[in-house]
């Protein structure tokens, strides 16, 4: 029969109560501490309380009422609402701590160890693989190569491309590594245009320069010395050929600029002889190159007659003004006893000077490069010493100077034939062109410069003043020369252009219709004079060169067509066969 009696039963759920607090008191006892939530409260530390002799007192333990005397809350209070469901994958308290833990050192330091290995192990696999597609298409290619013996037999047979000379010697040879026939094609047998295009790759102004590019020798100077480093500066085929035929193997190596001035003299030499030139007026030579010009000479490599002018610095004069005139040095090769001054510009860039203004700019006269009396001073020390003096002058007022320091200096030194010299006379007044054969005072002119100014000439000078310019007739009729030069590197090199120009007053083209001025040409034995004997006589060499005579040197030139008879506009057709200097054949053209 059930109890009924309510104290009775208050009593014993107490009991139950305790015994239940008492079991859940040891099992957290014999537990360790799990970790506190984040939201937990902090409580502060309390001592323990102390007896009279310092000991911690015991705690107070909580009541127990056995007898169940007394009602707990529990009696009087409703029962707590039950908590709410809890959602899936949250997972308890204790195991959401656990998760938000952070790993510890060595857990971290073992995953980069075992991702490390991981990655080792694919790099060494990938390489593997490689490797081994390498070997594979190594040993493929290499079973269709020859074996080393056949390579062998094949490099027994290996030819080389080989460059000779007209006389068959070797110039040039150039290592073959493919091997095969070999067919001997001479240069007639090869198109034209084939050949021009080959030598254009190589040096697209070798049928213009004279034998070598003084624009291009500037461009590589300015590039090296701003690069403090020589980056520029390739020869010619001309300067090519000459290192190759008279160069020492060490001077082939040699990087200087000195082995290149001794290269573009010797292509010069070459260029020159190619046009049938035999001699020339060298203008304003130093002293540095003047010693080259010797050393050639002294080797036997200058085949040319070279009729120097030396600069007109003081150190320059000191040094062959007390040396001497020296005439026909090494073989009749060299001539030192002229002297080059400059005294203006040029009329293309209103430099010459004028005694009026230029037509087409007001106020401007020109420039004068010398002081008032320098010319004078240098031609008595030349009178003195029998050197001749040779000044450019290009304008009517150059002109006048230079012919009145003339006249001074031979008031003061009389020396009847000093054949002193004008160069380019190209503008003279009127008044100052019988002064020339009065003083003996030679009008050493260019052809070719006529032919090249003539397109702005009046622009510049006016329709009166242009009457005294290229006025080679005029001076004729004084009994003076007219030697006709190239002034190359300023103009073209082959003497032709300005033979032509003096017969015909027109360009290459046959312009203009008549000629410009035609009053002012020369007649074609004039003309040929002006080339060769005229030139001799302005040099001091009539009597060795100049003209074919007994007992003068055997300085000719063979042409594949008569100039003296052909229509003016084939002249510059004409083709030269052979030069020949002191009966030497020192060109021959192959391609006849």
């Amino acid at each position: 029969m059930e109890n009924q009696n309510p104290k009775e039963n208050a009593k014993e759920e107490a009991r139950e109560r305790a015994r239940r607090l008492l079991a859940d008191a040891e099992t957290q006892a014999n537990q360790p501490p799990g970790p506190l939530p984040p939201d937990a409260p902090t409580y502060a530390l309390r001592h323990p309380a102390l007896d009279e002799n310092g000991m911690p007192l015991p705690k107070r333990v909580e009541e127990i009422d056995m007898d169940a005397t007394r009602v707990t809350p529990a009696a009087y209070q409703p029962p707590a609402a039950a908590a709410p469901p809890r959602r899936r994958g949250t997972g308890s308290t204790k195991r959401s701590r656990v998760r938000r833990r952070a790993p510890s050192g060595r857990a971290a330091w073992g995953c980069l160890l075992r991702g490390f290995i991981t990655s080792l192990f694919v790099v060494v696999a990938v390489v593997i693989l490689l490797l081994a597609f390498v070997l594979i298409q190594y040993y493929r290619i290499a079973a269709t190569l020859p074996s080393v013996e056949d390579l062998r037999a094949r490099a027994s047979q290996f030819e080389t491309t080989r460059i000779l000379d007209r006389n068959g010697n070797l110039i040039y040879e150039i290592n073959d590594p493919s091997a095969g026939r070999r067919t001997f094609v001479p240069l007639d047998e090869i198109s034209p245009y084939m050949v021009a295009a080959i030598i254009a790759t190589e040096d697209k102004g070798f049928y213009t320069h004279p034998g070598f590019d003084p624009s291009a020798i500037l461009r590589a100077f300015w590039q090296n010395l701003t690069s403090d480093e020589i980056v520029s500066g390739a020869s010619t085929i001309t300067q090519q050929l000459a290192r190759a035929l008279l160069f020492t193997p060490e001077e082939r190596t040699e990087l200087s600029y000195w082995r290149k001035v001794r290269e573009a003299i010797l292509a010069a030499i070459r260029e020159t002889a190619s046009w049938g030139l035999t001699g020339i007026h060298d203008a304003g030579v130093p002293r540095s190159v003047i010693d080259i010009y010797e050393e050639l000479a002294r080797e036997g490599k200058f085949d040319l007659r070279n009729y120097v002018m030396i600069a007109s610095d003081d150190s320059t004069l000191a040094h062959y003004l007390q040396r001497g005139p020296q005439n026909g040095l090494y073989d009749n090769r060299i001539w030192i006893r002229a002297i080059k001054i400059s005294s203006d510009g040029a009329l293309g860039s209103r430099g010459a000077a004028l005694l009026e203004p230029y037509s087409d700019d007001p106020g401007n006269t020109g420039l004068l490069l010398v002081p008032p009396g320098r010319v004078q001073q240098v031609a008595v020390k030349a009178l003195e010493k029998g050197f001749q003096v040779n000044v450019h002058a290009i304008g009517d007022r150059a002109n006048r100077l230079v012919l009145d320091e003339f006249e001074k200096a031979l008031a003061q030194v009389p020396v009847p034939d000093h054949r002193f010299r004008i160069e380019h006379a190209q503008v003279v007044h009127p008044d100052d062109i019988p002064r020339f054969a009065r003083l003996g005072v030679i009008p050493s002119m260019q052809g070719s410069h006529q032919t090249s100014d003539m397109y702005w000439a009046v622009n510049r000078l006016g329709p009166t003043r242009v009457l005294g310019a290229y006025a080679w007739r005029s001076f004729l009729a004084t009994g003076t020369v007219v030697p006709n030069g190239s002034d190359f590197p300023v103009e073209a090199v082959n003497p032709l252009v300005s033979f032509k120009a003096a017969i015909s007053r027109q360009d290459a083209r046959g312009w203009p219709a008549g000629g410009w001025y035609p009053e002012q040409r020369m007649t074609r034995e004039e003309a040929l004079k002006s080339i060769t004997i005229w030139p001799a006589f302005a040099a001091f060499m009539e009597r060795e060169v100049g003209s074919l005579e007994p007992g003068k040197l055997a300085d000719f030139v063979v042409l594949d067509l008569d100039i003296m008879r052909i229509p003016a506009d084939l002249i510059l057709e004409t083709k030269v066969l052979a030069t020949y200097m002191g009966g030497k054949l020192v060109y021959e053209r192959r391609d006849r």
